[in-house]
C-alpha cells in the first residue's frame, strides 16, 4: 500500500490514470492480434507482444493509482528481482533509453553541494559520480535499480523509492532523515530534479537549515537550478512544515 500523506491525496493519480487509458488502448489491440491468430491471419510473437505490454500497462495503473513505492519492487538493497524486470520490460526499455540520453545531452553539472558534506545530483552511472568524501548514498529513483556505483563505492547505501512526480509520508521522511549523518550524503533520483528537491527540501526543514519552503527551494535554485516540483510536491511540504520540523 503506497503513502499518499497527511494530505489525503494522490500526487500521481494523473499517471494512474493516463496508465489505464494506455492499457485500455493496448488491451484491444491485443484483442484484435487474437482474432487475427484464430483466423490464421495474424503473427503470435505480435500478439505476444502486445499483450505484454498490456500487462505492464496495467501494472502502472494499480501501482500509481495507489501511489506505491514498491510496485517496481525495489529491495532494500536497491536490487529488483527478475519478475519485476520481465513484467515491466516494456516500460524500462524507452525509460533507459530516455535517461541515457538526458544524460549524454545534459550540460548540466551531474551534482552539486547543497550544504557542507550535502551534495545532490542525478543517478551515477560511475564511481567518480559520487563526489568525494560521501559516507552515504541516498537512492530516490523507485524504477531504476542501485547502479553499480553506488553499491561499490565503499561508502553505505540507502534506498528510499519514490514514484516520478510523487512524495512519501512524514513519518517515512523523517525516519529517512534522521538515520542519515550529518555529512557525507548523496542525495539522487534519475536525473537530481524533482524528487531530489523533494527529499532536500524535507531535510533542510527537518535539520533547521532552512525555516520555510520559500527558503529552502531558493537553497536548491541556487545551486541546482534545475531543480523542479512538482504541485502536489510543494503542497505536501507546505501542509506538512511542522511535521517535518518537529523533533522527536
Amino acid at each position: 500500500m503506497g503513502a499518499s500523506g497527511l494530505t489525503g491525496i494522490n500526487p500521481v493519480a494523473h499517471l494512474s490514470k493516463r496508465y489505464g487509458y494506455l492499457a485500455a488502448a493496448l488491451a484491444l489491440v491485443s484483442l484484435y492480434a487474437m482474432q487475427r491468430d484464430v483466423l490464421g491471419r495474424g503473427w503470435p510473437p505480435a500478439t505476444i507482444a502486445a499483450l505484454w505490454c498490456t500487462s505492464a500497462a496495467v501494472m502502472l495503473h494499480l501501482g500509481y493509482g495507489e501511489n506505491d513505492h514498491a510496485c517496481f519492487g525495489k529491495r532494500e538493497d536497491g536490487r529488483v528481482p527478475s519478475m519485476y524486470w520481465i513484467v515491466f520490460l516494456p516500460y524500462l526499455i524507452p525509460l533507459w533509453i530516455r535517461q541515457i540520453a538526458l544524460t549524454a545531452l545534459s550540460r548540466e553539472k551531474k551534482c552539486a553541494e547543497l550544504l557542507d558534506g550535502v551534495s545532490i545530483g542525478r543517478r551515477p552511472g560511475r564511481t567518480r559520480d559520487i563526489p568525494p568524501g560521501t559516507e552515504v548514498c541516498v537512492d530516490l529513483a523507485a524504477e531504476f535499480p542501485a547502479s553499480r556505483a553506488e553499491l561499490g563505492y565503499g561508502g553505505r547505501y540507502v534506498s528510499f523509492p519514490i514514484l516520478e512526480a510523487s512524495y512519501r509520508s512524514c513519518g517515512d521522511l523523517n525516519a529517512c532523515i534522521d538515520s542519515l549523518p550529518g555529512s557525507g550524503i548523496y542525495i539522487h533520483c534519475a536525473q537530481g530534479h524533482g524528487r531530489t528537491g523533494f527529499f532536500s527540501c524535507a531535510l533542510l526543514l527537518r535539520r533547521g537549515r532552512a525555516t520555510t519552503l520559500p527558503e529552502a527551494l531558493e537553497m536548491l535554485a541556487g545551486v541546482r537550478p534545475g531543480v523542479k516540483l512538482r504541485k502536489a510536491q510543494i503542497a505536501f511540504l507546505e501542509a506538512n512544515a511542522a511535521c517535518l520540523k518537529a523533533r522527536g
